[in-house]
């Protein structure tokens, strides 16, 4: 047995279930949160109310998932580098990184696909549940 190594250290594969839950944890909360908010914007606990409350968690958890998937293809990423290095000419400073560096850091270290698969099956199921009640409340 090897000193220099504990024993008691979780597995990889420990943490990065222990993340995944954590952002799902996250995602639900996030979600039951702004679905309260939408309620209470409203005014109204009806069917109807509750619907349209879904269709805009909905929609922002579409926005979410596709601007984690985006971020992860790097998509944007001239875009993003360009309009910061943009601005930073009024400032009178240089970008720390160069574009092909900060392209490879994103490709290099990009966002599990664990976190963009639970983010799309929220999508999904947000909106399968949103059209039925819809459906049903009409």
């Amino acid at each position: 047995m090897n000193k220099n190594q504990p024993n008691n250290l979780p597995s990889k594969h420990y943490r990065s279930t222990k993340q995944l839950l954590g952002f799902t944890l996250f995602n639900v909360v996030f979600l039951l949160l702004t679905m309260a908010f939408i309620l209470w914007w409203q005014n109204d606990a009806s069917l109807l109310a509750f619907a349209d409350g879904l269709w805009f968690v909905f929609a922002l958890q579409l926005t979410l998932s596709w601007s984690i998937f985006v971020y992860n293809m790097n998509i944007f990423t001239p875009l993003v580098h360009g309009v910061k290095t943009f601005f930073l000419i009024f400032v009178g400073r240089k970008p720390k990184e160069d574009f092909y560096t900060y392209y490879s850091k994103i490709k290099d270290n990009p966002i599990a696909y664990g976190y963009i698969w639970i983010a799309f099956s929220f999508t999904l199921i947000l909106l399968v549940v949103s059209i039925l009640l819809t459906l049903w409340a009409y």
